[in-house]
């Protein structure tokens, strides 16, 4: 009934936590009769690992025993996954200096700890209305001229547009706060992922000879192709992305050096006045405070698109832009003190309490961390 792909995706799917409450369903029922061995086990080796040398000491089991025993290693491994999210790989190194090796860590949780953002966001219809999506729950939210807008799961809308070439064009905004995150199924088809601190304003319904969205902070999309009807991204105001049908990321936060957007799949184009560039697969755009477009090729597009899939990726990166991050996931504020020339690489779930994030940080002995209520103190 379920294909190897779509075993492997479910699984990916619950790891990352980007299941739905359906799919946890359906993975927990896989799990119990054993569907999910095969790709449980490449996944999660390190679990039974640990479960089988606790066990070591016993005698050997029957073929009885040994199937109990397997059932158990399954059972603690979806437990270990409900209740500490994932596990941390984390290593840093110098600005000059190589990784050393990862030290793997479960994610716990403390009682007064500073926890990981969610799926916040709010909606602004045309007519001014304000909508708390996290607080409504799923169904019609609100039945507009040009189209039906629905809160499909958790962290998700959906447009259902109607055609409609008259009347005055409404435009909705979703914006994300700090420690917010949510994603919106387009009129068109296009979907995308609103990271912290953003926002995207678009259409009810797109009319005309192109689909034009404006978006601020961090935002993943995926274009549904439409070679007549151009997608075109608008970036405060002044930076223009045209899209045909692609996958990629613009992180175009205020408080970064510049709007950097990296191309996944596809072809796009980015314009800033009279000046554009073509990017391909695999290659960025860095637009400057002054303007000016920078190609990168060969960029590590997992991680400019970490996020998209639960992950902070650190790749010998200051601890001032690390925190940045910190600040826009955990609304938190950063104090610092003193300068900490080291550069950190690391890999490791957003959905870790911040108290976990800090401590493995905070192992390399370059960096020590002070937190009172929601404002962190970053020292040599």
């Amino acid at each position: 009934m379920y294909t190897p792909e779509f075993r492997k995706q479910l699984v990916e799917r619950y790891k990352n936590n980007l299941a739905t409450d359906k799919e946890v369903e359906v993975f927990l029922q896989l799990l119990e009769q054993g569907v999910l061995d095969e790709e449980f086990n490449s996944q999660f080796d390190w679990i039974e690992e640990n479960i089988e040398n606790e066990l070591h000491e016993e005698p050997s089991p029957k073929r009885s025993e040994s199937v109990y025993i397997r059932k158990f290693i399954f059972s603690a491994a979806a437990l270990l996954l409900l209740v500490f999210s994932a596990v941390i790989y984390f290593v840093y190194t110098k600005s000059s200096a190589k990784p050393e090796t990862p030290v793997i860590v479960n994610n716990g949780r403390l009682g007064n700890d500073v926890q990981p953002g969610g799926n916040k966001a709010t909606l602004t219809l045309g007519n001014g209305t304000v909508i708390v999506l996290d607080s409504m729950k799923n169904g019609l939210l609100a039945d507009q001229e040009a189209a039906t807008i629905l809160k499909v799961a958790d962290g998700q809308l959906a447009y259902d547009a109607v055609d409609n070439t008259t009347g005055v064009m409404q435009y909705n905004i979703l914006t994300t706060p700090n420690g917010g995150q949510y994603k919106i199924n387009l009129p068109d088809g296009s979907r995308v992922f609103l990271n912290a601190s953003s926002s995207i304003r678009f259409p009810v319904s797109f009319r005309g000879n192109v689909r034009k969205v404006e978006i601020t902070g961090e935002a993943w999309f995926e274009v549904a192709k439409n070679a007549s009807m151009p997608f075109i991204v608008v970036v405060d105001k002044k930076t223009e992305i045209e899209v045909l049908g692609t996958q990629f990321n613009v992180n175009a936060y205020a408080n970064e050096n510049a709007v950097v957007t990296t191309l996944v799949e596809g072809s796009i184009k980015i314009m800033q006045g009279s000046a554009e560039k073509k990017l391909q697969p695999g290659q960025q755009a860095v637009v400057d405070k002054e303007g000016d477009i920078r190609l990168v090729s060969d960029v590590d597009t997992e991680s400019a698109t970490a996020w998209v899939n639960g992950m902070f990726v650190f790749d010998n990166t200051p601890v001032e832009s690390i925190m940045r991050q910190v600040e826009r996931w955990y609304n938190v504020t950063t104090i610092y003190k003193g300068k900490i020339e080291t550069g950190f690489t690391a890999r490791i779930s957003r959905n870790v309490p911040f108290s976990k994030l800090m401590e493995l940080l905070e192992k390399t002995g370059e960096v020590r961390f002070s937190v009172n209520e929601n404002t962190i103190t970053v020292s040599p």
